[in-house]
């Protein structure tokens, strides 16, 4: 049995990682709980014990065999280069540009793991919500063009976005304020805000061109991205027109997305898949398949996906998963 480390452990993504924790099957010799923050935090119950939470040290790191971090790209840097034990799980983008770090999506690249890597990354939300859906018609047809528009929840942003988004929503309800500013995020759409000096993408853009080509193994790839921030609670939707190199047969299409683990299609029209159907799902739903009446090789559908899960712990725990049941946790 591994001893497991999380840093970040008291974050929204820390506490979804702890509740697919307790309710699974994996066992462990010991956990330790990390709050990055440094600020006091009472003791987790976890799988019937209670667990302290401790300041991040790397004497206690190097106690782990296995180490998520989920405290952001900052802390990231500053711990994961010093560590020599344990295999690291990072869910920051501090190094998914490395060339020597794997980027997995387990459904669909896990198989580098094989290769015991230290530091495995895992990718950005809207990348790996994306790509759940687009890998299985890739792998068969072979993707030429993604356009790509997203729909981000608060959660993306963490506490601080969300509870912005809770407090103006319920001061307006109240009418405690009479007007929203264009600053507010309550009611309020808006292109996700970091941007890059010198560039029209903003950063979660070009996290999803490189993130996709690189797990698609595809430097080429044609890829257009529009990222906005919308306000709702923890649900990713993504508008998706694609081009394939090969002519598409409707049939063909769904069997490839309803084979796909991980991947739920809905295909009754009279029921329009929404946000709300994602909350707490594990699965990344599709809907609104449409081949193009004028172009056989061109397909538009619509994705959704809750961004704490798929989108970042349930996937880092699928990493996890797959490490002990290949026997990669322990050197």
């Amino acid at each position: 049995m591994a001893t497991i480390g999380i840093v970040g452990a008291t974050g929204l993504v820390g506490e979804e990682l702890l509740k697919i924790i307790n309710h699974s099957q994996i066992s462990f010799e010991k956990i330790f709980l990390f709050n990055s923050q440094k600020k006091p935090h009472d003791p987790i119950l976890l799988k019937g014990k209670w667990h302290p939470i401790h300041a991040v040290s790397l004497e206690t790191l190097e106690l782990c065999d296995v180490v998520f971090f989920l405290a952001g790209s900052e802390v990231s840097k500053e711990y994961i280069p010093h560590l020599q034990r344990p295999t690291v799980i990072d869910l920051s983008s501090a190094f998914r540009t490395h060339k020597s770090v794997p980027l997995i999506i387990p459904e669909i690249n896990g198989h580098l793991l094989e290769t015991r890597p230290r530091v495995i990354a895992s990718p950005n939300c809207t990348t790996s919500i994306m790509l759940m859906a687009l890998y299985p018609l890739h792998r068969r047809f072979k993707l030429k063009r993604i356009c790509a528009s997203t729909y981000q929840a608060a959660s993306g942003g963490g506490r601080k976005l969300l509870g912005s988004l809770l407090e103006e929503t319920k001061r307006y309800a109240l009418k405690r304020s009479a007007t929203l500013s264009s600053l507010s995020y309550a009611f309020n759409l808006y292109p996700h805000p970091a941007r890059i000096e010198g560039s029209e993408d903003n950063l979660e853009e070009v996290k999803m061109t490189f993130e996709t080509r690189k797990i698609l193994e595809d430097p080429t790839l044609s890829i257009s991205c529009q990222c906005i921030r919308v306000p709702t609670i923890r649900v990713h939707g993504i508008s998706l027109h694609l081009d394939f190199e090969e002519h598409l047969q409707e049939e063909d299409v769904f069997k490839e997305l309803y084979a796909f683990p991980g991947v739920e299609v809905y295909t009754n029209p009279k029921v329009q898949l929404n946000s709300h159907e994602a909350i707490e799902n594990p699965k990344v739903l599709c809907s609104r398949i449409r081949i193009d009446p004028t172009d056989s090789s061109r397909l538009s559908l619509w994705v959704v996906g809750d961004q704490l899960l798929k989108g970042a712990a349930l996937n880092a725990f699928q990493i996890l998963e797959y490490l002990v049941g290949s026997s990669l946790v322990l050197t």
